[in-house]
């Protein structure tokens, strides 16, 4: 394993949320970013953030994850999903991960990855 990402680097995107990413159990007038959706966006911005930094034999797998839902966001919103790298020891890599629009906060959280060889990993899941 290489020396791999540096704790401290930060990316993010946005996203225009599309009816596939809200919830639809509240009636049309309140189709929301539903969870399941803002947490998927937030493990692919820290996989992304650190996969530069990897070996090519190498990626990471979501282990861990602690979040809020705490705001809302509608259909034709952009929001904007942020990672940022805090620590990164052995295998782990933990982030702290938000999804904002505008100026208000989404969800936040904390999300752990586990850094892995690719061969070993393909082993280990066909068993």
């Amino acid at each position: 394993m290489s020396n791999g990402p540096v704790p401290g680097a930060v990316l993010t995107r946005e996203i225009e949320l599309g009816p596939e990413h809200t919830i639809t159990i509240m009636g049309e007038d309140a189709r929301v970013l539903a969870s399941p959706w803002m947490l998927l966006f937030m493990e692919q911005a820290a996989r992304d953030l650190v996969l530069p930094a990897l070996e090519a034999e190498e990626d990471t797998v979501g282990v861990g994850f602690q979040f809020e839902h705490v705001g809302t966001a509608k259909i034709g919103d952009r929001i904007t999903v942020r990672a940022e790298l805090l620590s990164s020891a052995r295998n782990r890599l933990t982030f702290a991960v938000s999804v904002m629009r505008g100026e208000r906060v989404v969800g936040r959280g904390i999300h752990v990855r586990a850094r892995v060889n690719k061969r070993w990993f393909r082993r280990v899941a066909a068993r």
